[in-house]
């Protein structure tokens, strides 16, 4: 009868902890990333917005009328629609109902952005933080 007891309270416990131990693993999701990545995150949101940008220049200067398809081609393969990290957005004659602002965030940003301002933000996408 007491060895029942005891491995009945046994798994009580183990059941207890590992609850206690997901509840915990839950809540840590909440919480948003320190300030060493955020920082982190800022100096790569702003090395890839130099290289975007390096590329797109040279995408431009580099287009003529003879090759326009060629340069919509290499554009579009940079802002790839599979790419979840990152997309082209715009309100103005979007090519795809697709490269519309989605939410909040995308159009406050792209208000902004037709404004001359950038635009940041620490957000939860899908369990994952962005920056």
């Amino acid at each position: 009868m007491g060895l029942k007891k005891l491995v009945s309270f046994g798994i009580f416990v183990l059941v207890f902890v590992i609850g206690f131990g997901f509840t915990s693993i839950a809540r840590g999701y909440d919480y948003p990333p320190p300030t060493q990545k955020i920082e982190f995150a800022q100096q790569t949101s702003d090395l890839m917005l130099n290289t975007l940008f390096a590329a797109l220049t040279q995408e431009f200067d580099e287009t003529t009328a003879d090759n326009v398809e060629q340069g919509k081609q290499s554009i579009s393969l940079i802002f790839n629609d599979q790419n979840k990290d990152m997309r082209l957005v715009g309100t103005v004659g979007p090519l795809r109902e697709n490269d519309r602002p989605r939410d909040n965030f995308e159009r406050q940003a792209n208000a902004l952005a037709l404004a001359g301002q950038a635009y940041t933000s620490i957000q939860r996408v899908d369990n994952k933080w962005y920056y």
